[in-house]
């Protein structure tokens, strides 16, 4: 699928990236709207290393419904955020960031918003991902929370196994119900996070049509799909 772009693209408006105070070594966290609750996420970071743009729920579209793309405000601050330009702009030697991060809650609704995302990025940003720049982040559902020990299980057999041991367990709704210091555990810490590089794939047509269609998902779900 191709977007057709007229005219550089041109913002007005201040991008409302918490943003970074060096040039090397950076992460750049594409964040669901609900981890910069309360500003935990702010206040995990290194501002010398971790960049953040909150999102506002799923107010990225899909792709494959809008032809006016990129005057999607969400769309706009991500692509200006970046600094790559797009289209016959783009220029991967001008991009902000080593690490690109897409981290969304551990649910449906999140899974969701990863994949919107994503789609952007492949269809507006292809290179970025061929560079190996692009990642989902893990986010954990559950941890073992006992006093000052915070280990997120990642797994249904760590969960498992926590539970075998007794040890006390917290759920959480939403990246947002965590803490400053949990969310830098899961999230920021290069020892313990879990970022998922993704890799480019030359169908990315299907791709898009299988999460666009309707009548397609239908076909996956019956084991009709090729």
């Amino acid at each position: 699928m191709k977007i057709k772009l007229k005219r550089k693209l041109s913002f007005s408006n201040p991008i409302p990236v918490y943003d970074i105070q060096t040039k090397n070594h950076n992460n750049f966290l594409i964040g669901n709207g609900n981890i910069c609750v309360h500003n935990s996420i702010i206040q995990s970071r290194d501002p010398h290393i971790h960049a953040i743009l909150p999102l506002r729920g799923k107010s990225i579209p899909n792709i494959t419904m809008k032809k006016d793309i990129l005057k999607n405000k969400e769309v706009g601050e991500l692509i200006r955020a970046i600094g790559t330009g797009v289209g016959p702009h783009f220029d991967l030697s001008k991009i902000r960031y080593d690490r690109i991060v897409c981290a969304t809650d551990a649910d449906p609704d999140g899974a969701h918003i990863a994949c919107l995302v994503t789609m952007v990025i492949g269809i507006l940003l292809p290179e970025i991902i061929k560079a190996g720049k692009y990642y989902i982040a893990q986010t954990p559902l559950f941890s073992i929370n006992e006093g000052k020990t915070f280990i997120p299980i990642w797994n249904e057999k760590q969960l498992e196994k926590a539970r075998k041991e007794d040890r006390k367990i917290q759920r959480y709704k939403g990246l947002g119900e965590m803490n400053p210091i949990q969310l830098k555990l899961s999230l920021l810490d290069p020892k313990l996070r879990h970022h998922n590089q993704i890799k480019y794939s030359g169908n990315i047509d299907e791709l898009i049509n299988l999460f666009s269609s309707a009548e397609e998902k239908r076909k996956l779900v019956g084991g009709e799909s090729t």
